[in-house]
């Protein structure tokens, strides 16, 4: 897995501000052969292309900024409900479909030198974490695929970092929590280190993805 790099996320509507650059361990950007992406957005926005300046925004800041040269970006559509347990779950089927059946029909062939790119946001970094070891076992080469997360609610085992979902599975009342909201199925969400090349972009003092949020960030500032 990609080193973790602490870029800057701001909210869905105002994206404007440059990140740091994000090389991997070889020296050659991420995605230096990528040419096409699919991106996935936020809790309340299922359609990435329905925010005006969304896509473009990510491209310019983050895809380009990691070698990406391509034009071909399709908004993949996902559920990004608030009950997260369901929504989750059915965006991780949607994903898995999509990019399952896109190899099918040649993606086997293209992405071992044009790898696909998929990019996620918050609620969406934690659907394609849990896509990552099904596409894995559907047989599509670490080579394919790459991702790129910004703001990712799930825990990073490469860095130790932990988002909100990690740290209450970590206990027992969490879990509780979680399946008390009926969503279970959340507990052990992980992004994995050892499948597929991948970039994740944290703000520190992120309510979701940098938890628990330290007093001199303010969980307040850090959950919107």
């Amino acid at each position: 897995k990609m080193k973790q790099v602490w870029g800057l996320i701001v909210a869905a509507s105002a994206l404007s501000t440059a990140v740091a650059h994000a090389d991997d361990d070889t020296g050659a950007t991420l995605l230096d052969d990528s040419t096409t992406a699919l991106i996935m957005g936020p809790t309340f926005i299922p359609d990435p292309a329905d925010l005006p300046g969304y896509i473009p925004t990510i491209d310019n800041l983050y895809l380009h900024d990691l070698g990406f040269t391509g034009t071909d970006i399709t908004a993949l559509v996902t559920p990004e409900s608030p009950d997260f347990g369901p929504s989750i779950a059915e965006g991780e089927l949607d994903l898995v479909n999509t990019i399952e059946a896109d190899y099918t029909a040649g993606g086997d062939v293209t992405w071992a030198t044009d790898p696909l790119t998929i990019t996620a946001y918050s609620q969406s970094t934690v659907i394609a974490s849990l896509a990552e070891p099904i596409l894995n076992e559907l047989g599509i080469p670490s080579s394919d695929l790459r991702f790129v997360f910004l703001g990712d609610a799930t825990a990073d085992p490469s860095t130790g970092a932990t988002g909100i979902l990690d740290t209450w599975g970590d206990t027992t009342f969490g879990k509780d929590i979680l399946d008390l909201f009926g969503w279970g199925n959340l507990v052990d969400a992980t992004t994995p280190n050892d499948l597929y090349p991948t970039d994740v972009y944290t703000l520190t003092g992120d309510f979701w993805a940098d938890y628990p949020v330290s007093a001199d960030e303010g969980w307040v500032l850090g959950f919107f």
